[in-house]
């Protein structure tokens, strides 16, 4: 038997749970409004957006993701929480991959920074070597936020230049960077590669995709895209007071650390005379029409994505000396329109 007195008590708890329920599930704060992006409100901010929540890195006042070879350009992370508002005061740190220094921010080689009211800051960027570089940025632990993004370094290496002493950067891995040893006496200046368009450049953007019907017009046949096999082209330099016969060029392909493809061409001692420089061409990539490419005698195809890319070229001079240069370089393989 529930007498009245037990009743009161019984209707006492729940008006409290009620309370309880309310003040936790409730649309109010308590605690003077935390920003969304405090972990005691609401789930935590994902990278993927899988709560509206993003962040992003882009070049200031360029539409553009190419940096001059020893030049410098400025860069911006944005940070918004679920609802498009600025992520505010925040700590944002970045990293890159060899060859892209991070200028601004910079403490002692670690580049951090705290984002504004706009949920934003900016930086600045030195392109130390051509090719194509990373640079990734990331949230506090619990906002599971980070932002990646590839830039293009371009341009020959002014004489001289010898990076950015003090700059933040360079350990994120990848970019790989080859310089032949002091005092070499056969060197490789460049590497370049050109396509079926005639394009050419130091990072090669590679079309893995054939498209058959530029104007997508069912009703018409064509026109097609100018789709084939990519070249590369070898720069050396051979300061010796003799001849250099070539033997092989090896072109090893990277992702990150991991090898994807490996050729050697087999030359037959083609001659580099004395003190001359000469170039060397070879097949990159072979096309197989709607098959897309694979690298030119691997039978691998090349798969979307960017890569790190190293030649060794083998000689032998008139004397008889045996020699081994290299060098890298960067490609960008995704479905290009060349329509």
């Amino acid at each position: 038997m529930i007498t009245r007195a037990k009743t009161a008590q019984i209707i006492a708890v729940l008006t409290g749970l009620g309370l309880l329920v309310a003040s936790c599930g409730g649309g109010g704060d308590t605690d003077g409004g935390a920003s969304t992006g405090d972990q005691g409100n609401g789930p935590n901010i994902v990278s993927n957006g899988g709560f509206g929540s993003k962040m992003t890195i882009e070049l200031e006042n360029d539409d553009g993701i190419e940096i001059p070879t020893a030049g410098q350009a400025k860069f911006l992370v944005k940070a918004t929480d679920p609802n498009g508002q600025p992520l505010t005061f925040i700590r944002i740190f970045c990293e890159s991959e060899k060859g892209l220094a991070i200028l601004e921010p910079s403490s002692g080689g670690v580049a951090f920074e705290n984002t504004n009211s706009r949920g934003a800051f900016s930086g600045v960027l030195g392109g130390v070597a051509p090719g194509s570089f990373m640079l990734e940025c990331r949230a506090p632990q619990g906002y599971n936020l980070v932002a990646r993004k590839h830039f293009k370094v371009t341009g020959d290496v002014p004489e001289g230049f010898d990076g950015f002493p003090g700059a933040a950067g360079g350990n994120l891995g990848g970019g790989v960077i080859v310089d032949p040893p002091a005092g070499q006496d056969v060197t490789v200046t460049q590497v370049t590669f050109s396509d079926i368009t005639g394009d050419q450049g130091r990072v090669a953007n590679i079309d893995n995709s054939f498209d058959t019907d530029c104007d997508d017009d069912a009703a018409t046949v064509g026109p097609i895209e100018p789709f084939g096999p990519d070249n590369y082209t070898i720069a050396l330099n051979n300061q010796l007071e003799e001849r250099a016969f070539v033997q092989s060029i090896r072109f090893q392909v990277y992702s990150g650390s991991t090898l994807v493809a490996t050729s050697v061409q087999q030359l037959g001692g083609l001659v580099i005379a004395a003190n001359t420089s000469s170039d060397l061409v070879g097949v990159f990539t072979d096309s197989q029409g709607l098959g897309g490419k694979v690298f030119a005698g691997t039978g691998v195809r090349t798969a979307t994505g960017t890569y790190n890319v190293v030649f060794t070229v083998t000689m032998t001079t008139a004397n008889g000396t045996e020699l081994e240069v290299e060098q890298a370089a960067s490609i960008i393989i995704g479905g290009y329109n060349n329509c």
